[in-house]
């Protein structure tokens, strides 16, 4: 996890299977390294946009991502952001997953 300290990436297109909306990040990974628990890291979002079928517009800075890879190869994911759409309508979204590391290979 160390060599992807302070990198800036970009993300795009992310397509989410159940609601077909495409999603496009701009983020900074921090990583926060080795804990008892896992490999820890930060994700901060520093913009972004999507756009689905019924909804348009922008992921306001500020969002972030909390990420560890814990000892029994499962990965734990929580994700918030600020979506703000074209028509000034803010909404929050807030994601937890798991995840077998192995899946993600």
């Amino acid at each position: 996890m160390g060599h992807l300290h302070g990198q800036r990436k970009r993300l795009n297109p992310v397509n989410s299977k159940s609601s077909k909306t495409s999603l496009s990040l701009e983020f900074e990974i921090l990583v926060l390294g080795d804990t008892p628990y896992g490999g820890r890291c930060i994700v901060r979002l520093e913009t972004g946009s999507f756009e689905g079928s019924t909804l348009k517009g922008a992921v306001l800075p500020g969002g972030g991502g909390w990420i560890i890879l814990r000892r029994d190869n499962v990965l734990e994911t929580e994700v918030r952001a600020i979506l703000e759409t074209d028509d000034k309508q803010q909404i929050y979204m807030r994601s937890r997953k798991l995840a077998n590391s192995y899946a993600l290979e």
